[in-house]
């Protein structure tokens, strides 16, 4: 019994002295008696003296992985919700081990909120952490276009030049990103007093427009959304999107990311890590 403990012990104290922990690139290596021989990626085994460890000699080097960042208001915001099938939910699944989709709405903000309170800006120092990102969505629109004299309303023309300033700021920021516009969705107004279906088209076609002065794709939901049938049901108060509404915008800017940005397409963009 004597024999059997001092021999446990002097084979704990040899694998002490023995392992050494080194920290390669991002990944912890366990080196033990490394061989004389082997090739690279072999798996090691330790000698007969009782270690039995493994050295892979493989470290996992690659490109970071490619970012889309959705920007918007409450609707962005939302569409992270798993439980109604999000629309940035349902893309981040799309994407998975290809893409990291990051969620950057915030709920109650107009375009002029974004850029009053830095809250642009901050969104895009934040971005750089993540090298330059594969695309960036513009979803605003939808708190501009409430009807004055309530205090969040933002005129028509000053939307305009404020979605015209963060396009062009990502454009000298990142010049290799895609940008795609998503203008507003239409809206029950009997739901909601300080808003108007008709104004807030009036906001999407302004967004159209711009996106084409610009030379930037973009996503029309307030026409598309009106023709399906019972559109009012891809609502769940007559504001934000239902599971039914977030599918169908989730269809619709995934055909217009495929059309209009081939490199995106997700058979385009290598699976992360080896299978």
């Amino acid at each position: 019994m004597l024999v059997h403990f001092q021999v446990c012990v002097k084979y704990l104290i040899l694998s002490v002295l023995l392992l050494e922990y080194t920290c390669t690139g991002n990944k912890l290596i366990l080196e033990a008696q490394k061989p004389t021989s082997g090739s690279e990626g072999e798996l090691i085994r330790g000698d007969d003296s009782g270690i039995n460890t493994y050295l892979e000699q493989d470290v996992i080097t690659m490109e970071p992985r490619p970012v889309f960042v959705l920007i918007g208001d409450s609707i962005t915001q939302y569409s992270a919700n798993p439980y109604i099938l999000g629309f940035g939910d349902l893309l981040g699944f799309e994407y998975t081990r290809r893409v990291d989709v990051i969620n950057r709405g915030l709920s109650g903000y107009t375009t002029e909120k974004m850029l009053r309170t830095n809250a642009f800006d901050h969104i895009m120092n934040e971005v750089s952490y993540f090298e330059s990102p594969a695309l960036i969505t513009l979803f605003l629109g939808t708190n501009d276009a409430i009807v004055p004299p309530d205090p969040v309303s933002v005129p028509l023309k000053k939307y305009v030049r404020n979605m015209k300033t963060m396009v062009k700021t990502i454009k000298n920021i990142y010049k290799d990103t895609s940008i795609l516009l998503i203008c507003p969705p239409p809206v029950d107004d009997s739901k909601f007093p300080n808003r108007n279906n008709h104004v807030t088209g009036l906001y999407a076609d302004a967004c159209m427009t711009l996106a084409a002065m610009l030379k930037v794709p973009s996503v029309e939901l307030y026409t598309h959304m009106q023709a399906l049938p019972d559109w009012k049901s891809c609502f769940v108060d007559g504001l934000h999107f239902s599971k039914r509404g977030h599918q169908e915008v989730f269809k619709v800017i995934k055909q217009k990311i495929d059309t209009a940005f081939p490199m995106l397409q997700v058979a385009n963009i290598p699976m992360q890590y080896p299978q």
